[in-house]
């Protein structure tokens, strides 16, 4: 009886893998002035995947900011109190009014280009849930062996030859793997992300100049 549950288990789990591999992927096209960066969307996350993309059918992006840079790390926006500020609003903690739980999925690193869901920190938000519509993309840098070794000492835990191969020579920021979900990844405008990612900022990481975005549903 023992074997015929494991093997029930078993064939359901894996028709569950074969639904998610049958299942469209969706794509959403990230427009600015500087160029237009075209997303694939992780039917793996689809939590997040569905949020993201009824949000975008809202048009609830839509001339929003790209609020905050960081070079050689991240690029974020999605802050409903970005659309209309001024220059000395402050930005980075607005929401939709809602959480998304975590979609962490083994496997899934912080490479360059990942679409990543932001949220607050681990103190005040121990189960790592994400908000409702901010979102950072990844430029992150290229890594030596030898930083990838000092940064699994620091966390206690191993990148695999994949991981690694992809941070040396693509790269991301491979310290905060296993702590974000990631729901998605550039599939054309890396010349856009890093056009954007060399706006200068103010101290507080805010460009200089408004980004402003919209977003829309393409086909492949």
């Amino acid at each position: 009886m023992r074997y015929l549950v494991l093997l029930v288990l078993s064939l359901c789990s894996f028709l569950q893998v074969q639904a998610q591999k049958k299942e469209k992927v969706k794509y959403v096209r990230i427009i600015t002035d500087s160029g237009d960066i075209k997303i694939k969307l992780y039917n793996e996350t689809p939590v997040h995947r569905d949020n993201f993309l009824s949000l975008v059918k809202q048009k609830y992006y839509d001339e929003l900011l790209f609020h905050f840079i960081k070079q050689h790390s991240i690029i974020e926006g999605g802050d409903p109190n970005s659309y209309n500020c001024t220059d000395s609003t402050v930005l980075g903690e607005g929401n939709p009014g809602y959480t998304l739980d975590a979609e962490i999925i083994e496997g899934k690193c912080m490479k360059r280009g990942a679409l990543v869901a932001s949220r607050r920190g681990d103190k005040v938000n121990p189960n790592r849930e994400s908000n409702g519509s901010q979102f950072f993309i990844i430029q992150g840098r290229k890594f030596s062996m030898q930083e990838l070794s000092l940064i699994e000492r620091q966390k206690k835990d191993t990148f695999t030859d994949e991981q690694k191969a992809i941070y040396m020579n693509l790269g991301g920021v491979p310290a905060w793997d296993g702590m974000y979900t990631i729901f998605g990844e550039i599939e054309e405008g890396f010349d856009v992300l890093d056009k954007l990612m060399a706006i200068p900022t103010k101290s507080n990481g805010r460009p200089i100049v408004d980004i402003k975005i919209w977003m829309r549903i393409v086909k492949r």
